[in-house]
């Protein structure tokens, strides 16, 4: 995908989602750039440092140079970016139906349906979310920025 040599652990996850039919983590091809891996149930939030435990709220930020940060949810990467305003780099989130990566960007984003552990209530949708719902866009919430953002 990004030109480079996949490890072990990544050309396994490749195979099992590819047997049971999952989609793969979205990648930003212009740049070369994947999103980490994330231990759910193990890795913590680098905002908030809560363990990471849902797949389909996680988020993460991948800096030109230097370790790939991974968040329990968008608006935990929404406050870290507000916090770091100058970072460079590509954020990701993960699409509410079905876990898989998407540049940040790219996701239509809802508040307050669907409950997050921080209680930012930001979901990300690969697709349209449900009737009557206000959709926002990454632009949007990065202007807002993220409501009750508190470090842990």
């Amino acid at each position: 995908m990004s030109g480079r040599c996949w490890t072990r652990r990544e050309a396994l996850a490749a195979l099992s989602a590819a047997a049971l039919g999952l989609a793969l983590p979205a990648c930003d091809r212009r740049a070369g750039v994947t999103p980490p891996e994330i231990a759910f149930g193990e890795d913590v939030c680098d905002w908030c440092r809560m363990t990471i435990d849902d797949p389909r709220l996680a988020a993460a930020f991948v800096p030109a140079s230097g370790r790939s940060l991974r968040f329990g949810e968008a608006g935990c990467l929404l406050s870290w970016l507000a916090e770091n305003p100058g970072a460079a780099g590509s954020p990701f989130v993960a699409a509410r139906e079905d876990g898989g990566w998407l540049l940040a960007s790219a996701a239509t984003y809802t508040r307050g349906t669907v409950r997050t552990p921080m209680s930012f209530d930001i979901a990300a949708w690969r697709g349209e979310p449900g009737v009557g719902e206000e959709r926002l866009t990454w632009k949007r919430l990065r202007e807002e920025g993220a409501p009750r953002a508190s470090r842990g």
